[in-house]
């Protein structure tokens, strides 16, 4: 015959259910947490990395035009120089 009177499956059902839907409630909570955690990191850090490539453009483009400024201050001088030594020659030679 039966294991169980028809009395108790009830009691067993709610018994052995109850259990297993929290377990399997618990870990879908831990998952989705875990998984909500997981993408704000990942879009954290893809914050921090469009921030820091676009400091270093701007700070590697601020160094170039510096240092295009600079050769192009020295080139200047060298070119005065070279003038004026020529209005020196011009000067003497007359």
């Amino acid at each position: 015959m039966d294991e169980f009177p028809c009395r108790l499956v009830p009691t067993l059902h709610k018994s052995h259910v109850t259990p297993v839907l929290h377990w399997s409630q618990t870990l879908t909570r831990r998952a989705f947490t875990s998984w909500r955690t997981y993408i704000q990191t990942r879009r954290s850090k893809a914050s921090l990395m469009t921030s820091a490539e676009t400091w270093r453009q701007e700070t590697t483009m601020r160094d170039a035009c510096v240092m295009w400024m600079i050769g192009a201050d020295k080139l200047r001088r060298v070119r005065e120089g070279w003038r004026a030594e020529e209005r020196v020659r011009d000067v003497e030679r007359r």
